[in-house]
């Protein structure tokens, strides 16, 4: 699932380093391991990564003033900080400013897989939404969709939309008589993931569209 999703460990504990390694690559990602802030900033630059974790307590740049360069620059990286001493102010603080889990050491192995298992599923669904954002704007394609024309840029749209709902969602295509009518189901997972299909209308009623999906239904007309 982590599918080269990439993690930025900053500590400053260099006995722990290949420990950190290790039980990352187990858990499937790619990894790098900065000493402190300073060198955790130009890997960031450098190996691009999806996620971070980071010591609070840290030579030349901590674990907060590295969260608030990140935030400075712009950077979407989602942040989980550590500290061996748990003071809550700090907690707060780093809350504040954009960690999204704060976690004492020792950490606990199974808590820390689940909880970064979780954020490369959401960063999966996100690059995935983005390519699909791209394909659509370049070439007006979206799987066996494909079409530049206004009314196909209509449905595209309309999928790319629904896609970002949790919700199941069927989408009636209804062409001008005597051209091919075709239905694109649009079926969203909990997971975010789109499965898209092309049937034609006469070999499918609304009625047992409806044994498909208990979904709202969105109509679109070409032409």
């Amino acid at each position: 699932m982590a599918n080269e999703i990439r993690v930025l460990i900053a500590e400053d504990d260099v006995n722990t380093h290949d420990e950190w390694r290790e039980l990352l690559e187990a858990w499937g990602f790619r990894s790098e391991i900065a000493e402190d802030g300073v060198r955790a900033l130009e890997l960031i630059a450098s190996f691009n990564p999806h996620i971070l974790l980071s010591d609070l307590k840290m030579p030349r740049k901590g674990g907060l003033e590295l969260l608030h360069d990140i935030r400075e620059m712009g950077i979407n990286l989602p942040t989980i900080m550590i500290s061996g001493q748990g003071e809550i102010p700090d907690a707060v603080a780093a809350l504040k400013l954009g960690a999204i889990d704060y976690m004492r050491k020792p950490v606990d192995p199974t808590h820390m897989q689940q909880v970064l298992k979780n954020l490369a599923g959401n960063i999966s669904i996100r690059e995935e939404n983005s390519n699909l954002r791209r394909r659509l704007a370049e070439v007006g394609e979206l799987g066996p969709l494909f079409g530049k024309s206004a009314a196909m840029r209509k449905v595209t749209a309309a999928i790319e939309r629904l896609a970002q709902s949790s919700a199941s969602v069927v989408i009636t295509v209804v062409a001008p008589a005597g051209t091919v009518t075709a239905l694109a189901i649009v079926a969203v997972g909990g997971t975010g993931g789109l499965l898209l299909y092309l049937l034609t209308a006469r070999f499918l009623r609304i009625d047992e569209i409806s044994e498909l999906t208990s979904s709202l239904r969105a109509r679109l007309r070409l032409g």
